[in-house]
């Protein structure tokens, strides 16, 4: 039985193919077409045109909105729920780092982590002296998974931080029903999804991970320097931004020299430091199963 999937038109639409049986999409996807065509665009668009201006500012925030959306339907999840970033470890230094820590919080991650979860926990534990358990979960089976998982999640525990498919093993955690546990203890969720988002389908509310780090370079088939973070919108007041500027304030009621003086955007709009690569943006959209964008006015 036909799966109704062309494989000849996707080959088509990723250039590579053209000499290469492209297996490797754990580190970067093959870009196609489409994204290749958004990218020229955009980047000719702004030799032409300029990078500053109103124009450039304007359709740089239509773009990333754009973007948000797409991504939030894309996951299941809400735009106001999602953060624009650069890459996965980005977005998991933000959920690690955001938390008040204290001496002796407790975090609770696998043995199978990728070093872009793990390493964010080294600087808490370095820095705040947060102890670290490692749940030995095998090969990421489902049974194992649970059982260890159960046995380490206590009250207590702050953090529990996994991927949701494994970027050595390729095992799919049973995430629903870790987050569970983890809420049942007290714990906030953080969530690898290097692997996992546009590998398989995605569910954000379903899932019920508090934060859910994902980048656009892998199976998304995007340019490097593209990414996003999910925070649930019930755990956005429990963290603090690890570091801002000015596209994540309120820009209405920023007062120079008054530390009293600003707010916060709503959401993980907040998340969203500074200037970003214009064209990777466009290249995003314009990648994969989401929507591309319009094209600039000029």
């Amino acid at each position: 039985m036909s799966s109704g999937f062309d494989v000849d038109a996707a080959r088509r639409d990723l250039p590579v193919t053209d000499r290469l049986a492209y297996l490797n999409t754990g580190t970067a996807g093959p870009l196609p077409r489409r994204a290749l065509a958004a990218i020229a665009e955009a980047a000719q668009v702004e030799g032409e045109a300029g990078r500053i201006g109103m124009y450039g500012f304007t359709h740089l925030f239509e773009q990333l909105d754009g973007l948000r959306m797409a991504l939030a339907e894309f996951v299941g999840a809400d735009p106001v729920e999602i953060g624009i970033t650069h890459n996965t470890t980005e977005g998991m230094n933000i959920g690690t780092l955001g938390l008040p820590w204290e001496p002796g919080d407790r975090v609770v991650t696998t043995n199978l982590e990728h070093p872009g979860g793990l390493l964010p926990l080294y600087i808490i534990h370095r820095r705040f002296g947060a102890e670290i358990e490692f749940a030995d979960i095998g090969q990421g089976g489902r049974d194992e998974t649970l059982r260890a998982m159960a046995a380490a999640i206590r009250p207590g525990t702050r953090l529990v931080v996994l991927s949701h498919v494994t970027w050595g093993t390729g095992a799919v955690l049973p995430l629903a029903e870790i987050s569970d546990l983890a809420h049942r203890a007290g714990a906030l969720v953080l969530v690898d999804g290097a692997q996992s988002v546009g590998a398989i389908p995605i569910e954000m509310h379903a899932e019920g991970a508090d934060f859910y780090a994902f980048t656009g370079q892998k199976w998304l088939c995007g340019p490097e320097g593209t990414g996003a973070i999910y925070v649930r919108q019930e755990s956005l007041e429990r963290f603090e931004p690890t570091f801002t500027g000015g596209f994540g304030v309120d820009h209405e009621g920023f007062r120079s020299n008054d530390q009293e003086g600003f707010q916060l955007l709503p959401g993980p709009a907040r998340l969203d430091v500074g200037p970003v690569y214009r064209p990777g943006i466009r290249g995003q959209r314009g990648a994969g199963s989401l929507p591309p964008g319009p094209r600039p006015a000029t």
